[in-house]
């Protein structure tokens, strides 16, 4: 069974592949690439669904901003911000799944 897929440009630059992350041969976790071969974003399918339930943004190689879809609904309702260091600075919940953000807590 296949467990990975790159996909490349007419220059021969990656600009996306496909992973199976679970063992089950599913391509689960898909990266997107920049012109210069730097990953800027992730989606991941956690539970099997075909659905992305995680969505990650990159900027120079760090994990800026994810956002995760807990119910199942196919919209994120918790976004974290990560500074430098992979700290989580800011952490934002939508508790009634209308897709904005209820609460907010900064640390």
């Amino acid at each position: 069974f296949l467990v990975s897929l790159e996909l490349f440009d007419q220059a021969g630059k990656i600009v996306m592949s496909k992973s199976a992350e679970n063992g089950n041969g599913a391509l689960n976790l898909t990266w997107h690439y920049d012109a210069e071969e730097n990953a800027v974003a992730a989606e991941k399918d956690t539970n099997g669904d075909g659905l992305t339930d995680i969505w990650y943004h990159y900027e120079n190689g760090c994990v800026k901003r994810v956002a995760e879809d807990r119910n199942k609904d196919g919209k994120p309702d918790l976004w974290e911000t990560y500074d430098a260091a992979k700290v989580v600075i800011c952490q934002s919940e939508d508790l009634d799944f209308d897709g904005t953000a209820d609460i907010e807590r900064r640390y």
